[in-house]
Order: structure tokens, then C-alpha cells, then sequence
């Protein structure tokens, strides 16, 4: 589900790509962020462009706020260099609204006295390069940083700003000995400008069917996921996060499930090969 968090991704398997992923973060811990996402995207060729189109829908619930954001993905192909290079464009809504019975915790009033449901639009925006069996790939998030501004019925009003969020994917695809096993280790860095997260991955496929990896995300969560895709073109994947801070006292870790469906109306030239299919 690379294309949820660059939208050049989008068409890159060379076939029509549907997936779904449902996350449940901090298991048990009270209103603890819950996340279902649905991405679809395809090659397009138009005036005979290497291209990709698609979508991408997220439903995000983290205690008294519910998101909502569906975004239409562009990608085009260059050549550039030693490999090619993909531009995506991400376009889209972003919803957001409050439980009006939430009250910060030295202050007696709600905040909002009802529902409240706001829109704005939104931009995406990424690059992904591949050299060999290189990758690296950036994105943005909030390129407009649009304003959410919520006014309650006594005419207050309460402007919630969104800020720029950076990703940055990078790896290695290893061909082992043995021609059956692929190994790639990759890192994941999140930023908002004024902090950063990083995950560390390792993933291993055998025969092109089943895939574990082992991640780390720092002071955060150490992260075990594996999948088959023995089913014809469904993929089926299922993650645990072993917590590693002090929410571990409260929380069960964080379960992520995962299914994926591959299929092409033509017959593929070469068998396409899946990297990490893990939401990091």
C-alpha cells in the first residue's frame, strides 16, 4: 500500500491493485486511534505514456476526532539517468470533525456545543526512483496546509491548522543464493519539520508467495508481519507492534490486517514481483 504515502507509486505493479488494511492501534487502550485504509490504482497508457491512476480512501478515528480524506492519485513514468524516474499527484478532500461532549481537562465547556463536520481540500504530492534493484521514494502531505475552521453557536470560532508532513522510503533488493529467497532492507522516515520517526525494516520473500519482515520503529513499537499470496492474485497479510513504550502498561499492542487483490485484463510479460507490502 505504497501509494498511501506517495501517490508515484501509482500503477508501478504493472497491474489493476486493490488493497485494504485495517489498523487498531494500542489494543484496549480507551479511544486509542483506529484506522481503516482502501487504496486502488492501475497502469494507464494515454498519447502512449508509462502512467498510473487510482484512488485512495481513509477513515481515521483517534479519540474524539474522526478524519476522513479520499484523494484521486496521478503518476507519470521518465527516464531519467540509470533508472526511471515517477511523478504523483494527489489531489483530494480532507474531512474532519469533533465529538462536541470533549473538553480539554482544566476547562469546565466543551469546546464545540454540536457536530461538527468540515471539509477543505487538499495536495499530495511524491517522487519515486529506481536504480537496479535501488529504490527511494519522497512524498508531502498538506502542500496547501489548509485550515480547519469550526464555529460554534455562539459564534466562537476554533481554526485548526494542518502542517506539512515529509516521508521517505528507501531500500535494497537483495537476490540471495538461493534464487527462491528475496531479501530487502529498507528504512522509512516520518517528519512534520520538527520531529522525526523512523522505522528500520527487514523483509524476506520466498517464492514469491509468502513474505515476513521485522521492523523498528524508534521509542515506539517493534513490529512483526507476515503474508502469503498462495491464494491465485489475494494477498493476505497480518501484522502485531509489540509496543515499546510506557503505553505498553495500558495497551495490548497495535494488530494490523491486511488483503490485496492483483488482476490485468492482458497477460503480463514477466511475472511481477511484490516488495514490502507493510504499512510502516
Amino acid at each position: 500500500m505504497k501509494t498511501f504515502y506517495n501517490p508515484s507509486y501509482t500503477g508501478y505493479e504493472g497491474e489493476i491493485c486493490a488493497n485494504f488494511l485495517s489498523h487498531q492501534q494500542w489494543r484496549n487502550f480507551e479511544n486509542a486511534p483506529f484506522t481503516n485504509i482502501l487504496t486502488i490504482d492501475a497502469p494507464v497508457s494515454p498519447f502512449g505514456l508509462d502512467a498510473g491512476v487510482g484512488a485512495n480512501f481513509v477513515d481515521d478515528r483517534y479519540g474524539y476526532v474522526h478524519d476522513f480524506k479520499a484523494n484521486l492519485d496521478l503518476a507519470f513514468n521518465y527516464d531519467f539517468g540509470f533508472g526511471p524516474i515517477r511523478f504523483g499527484l494527489s489531489p483530494g478532500i480532507f474531512s474532519k470533525k469533533y465529538e462536541p461532549t470533549w473538553k480539554f481537562p482544566d476547562q469546565p465547556e466543551t469546546i464545540l456545543d454540536q457536530d461538527k463536520n468540515v471539509t477543505v481540500f487538499d495536495i499530495e504530492a511524491g517522487l519515486f526512483y529506481t536504480v537496479h534493484n535501488l529504490f527511494v521514494g519522497i512524498s508531502s502531505f498538506h502542500l496547501l496546509t489548509p485550515a480547519f475552521k469550526f464555529e460554534s453557536t455562539s459564534g466562537n470560532e476554533t481554526k485548526i491548522l494542518t502542517v506539512n508532513h515529509y516521508y521517505l522510503m528507501a531500500g535494497y533488493e537483495f537476490q540471495t543464493a538461493n534464487s527462491a529467497f528475496e531479501v530487502t532492507p529498507s528504512v522509512f522516515l516520518k517528519s512534520d519539520g520538527n520531529s522525526v520517526q523512523y522505522d528500520i525494516n527487514i523483509f524476506a520473500l520466498y517464492n514469491k508467495k509468502i513474505w515476513v519482515s521485522v521492523s523498528y520503529r524508534n521509542k515506539d513499537a517493534l513490529a512483526f508481519f507476515v503474508g502469503t499470496s498462495y491464494f491465485n492474485n489475494i494477498r493476505l497479510g497480518l501484522s502485531y507492534d509489540v509496543t515499546l513504550s510506557y503505553l505498553n502498561r495500558v495497551s495490548n499492542g497495535t494488530l494490523e490486517a491486511y488483503v490485496g487483490y492483483n488482476f490485468s485484463f492482458f497477460k503480463p510479460a514477466n511475472a511481477q514481483k511484490y516488495r514490502n507490502v507493510k504499512t510502516l
